[in-house]
């Protein structure tokens, strides 16, 4: 890093964020394959305010950074990384912000896994998540990587992305802006997707379940 993480780094950072902070942490210890090697900072903000003043605060040091998720399928090579490690586990805000006839939007924050949305639409007679039952990871990495499973995608059920672009204030992308290809979101590399917006529709929940299962 080109700044040392020492005590006073520290310290401006757990000003930063309410959540946890870890120095030289080994991610073998956060990650779903129980291996990689360490982290120089391991930061965990609570919501998506924190997420914007660290990101701020490292952007404003040179400070390399990256974000992850529930750190599914994450291995940090054995020599580690040279930065912070930016967990999204704290941003689980979900709600349903509009519900139509035709159209039901259902807002989720990056952190938030998509078993607990699947089961949440599922409770909800939401039709449109049922591909993402047994894909395991966060909204957030979902979208990056496009994920997607019997013939459907994340793209087919985007309609916004809330986009944090380091320098700049968080962004509304609408999908006719969102550039996805297979098993891709295409974005700046330093962007750190924040939350989005997807479009559901009401339908009868043991026909869903039925393809849930």
């Amino acid at each position: 890093m080109k700044h040392s993480v020492d005590e006073a780094f520290g310290r401006q950072v757990q000003q930063i964020i309410s959540g946890e902070v870890f120095f030289n942490e080994p991610m073998d210890h956060h990650a779903s394959l129980g291996v990689g090697g360490k982290a120089d900072v391991f930061a965990c903000p609570e919501n998506e305010r924190e997420l914007v003043g660290l990101v701020g605060f490292l952007v404003e040091r040179r400070i390399p950074f990256c974000p992850v998720g529930n750190c599914t399928n994450l291995v940090v090579r054995d020599g580690g990384y040279r930065g912070v490690l930016i967990s999204l586990k704290g941003l689980q805000g979900v709600e349903i912000r509009m519900d139509s006839a035709e159209e039901t939007l259902l807002y989720a924050e990056a952190g938030v896994s998509l078993a607990r949305l699947t089961e949440l639409a599922l409770q909800e007679s939401l039709a449109g998540l049922e591909f993402c039952a047994g894909i395991p990871g966060t909204l957030g990495g979902a979208l990056r990587m496009n994920a997607g499973a019997w013939g459907s995608e994340m793209k087919d059920i985007v309609s916004s992305v809330r986009l944090l672009a380091p320098g700049r204030e968080i962004e509304e992308i609408p999908r006719s802006r969102l550039s996805f290809s297979y098993r891709n979101l295409d974005f700046s590399r330093s962007g750190v997707i924040t939350a989005a917006l997807l479009a559901l529709n009401r339908g009868r929940r043991e026909s869903i379940r039925a393809r849930v299962e």
